[in-house]
């Protein structure tokens, strides 16, 4: 299996690099391409980031972690307004873009340094102290245990 935490660092790393290729743009046409291509790296990351979730949060703090997770992206937005904006303001939209896509790549290499792939199901102990192997599949499917049969986000 693939290791997650590598697909979320491509996934942030071409977001970030879209997001400053997008100051950089002469034509809207390319800024909607753009904004295209980071939109679809940020969708890729969120199964995996909420999987990982799921393997470090034992299964009554899992829901808080994951709820904490989707909370993030608005977060984010309200913490970065004010930066943002003053830079926009004063220097330009491009330059708002490229603090942006440049904040992402240190929060890149904050990612790559501090986070590890988890083992996979580490947290679930409902399903490792299960008596029946197949039973308790069918209950993990049924519960929604298992995040390939669902979106969490």
């Amino acid at each position: 299996k693939a290791n997650r935490v590598s697909i979320v660092s491509i996934g942030l790393a071409i977001w970030s690099l879209a997001t400053v290729a997008t100051a950089f743009t002469s034509r809207s046409s390319q800024v909607v391409l753009l904004r295209v291509v980071s939109s679809s790296a940020q969708a890729l990351t969120n199964p995996f980031c909420s999987s990982i979730i799921a393997d470090i949060f034992v299964d009554k703090k899992r829901g808080t972690a994951l709820g904490v997770y989707a909370l993030g992206i608005y977060i984010g937005y309200g913490l970065a307004l004010g930066p943002f904006t003053y830079v926009a303001g004063t220097f330009g939209w491009s330059h708002a873009y490229v603090a942006c896509g440049f904040f992402g790549l240190v929060v890149l290499g904050l990612l790559l340094t501090l986070v590890r792939e988890p083992m996979r199901g580490a947290c679930d102990t409902f399903f490792r102290n299960s008596h029946s192997a197949k039973g308790s599949m069918w209950a993990q499917y049924c519960l929604g245990g298992e995040q390939g049969f669902h979106a969490v986000k």
